[in-house]
């Protein structure tokens, strides 16, 4: 999997514009963080089509910055 990084100014809508835009094009978000800093917004999404969400993202304006991620999957248990 791989991380991708999207910065852009903070608006009301931002992830739900990003969100949308992959999902019309068949992008699954596998993981997803936002942090704000005054007017910037970084958005972290996790994906397995790294090549298809880039290209997707950038044609719709956004500024993407690429990161390779490890995921470790363990099982939720108390302890």
């Amino acid at each position: 999997m791989r991380e991708i990084t999207v910065v852009a100014k903070d608006r009301i809508g931002l992830l739900a514009d990003i969100s949308e835009l992959l999902s019309k094009n068949g992008v699954n978000i596998e993981s997803v963080a936002v942090e704000t800093s005054k007017r910037t917004a970084v958005i972290r999404v996790v994906i397995r089509q790294y090549e298809k969400a880039k290209a997707v993202l950038e044609k719709g304006g956004f500024k993407v910055v690429d990161v390779d991620v490890l995921v470790v999957r363990i099982s939720e248990k108390p302890g």
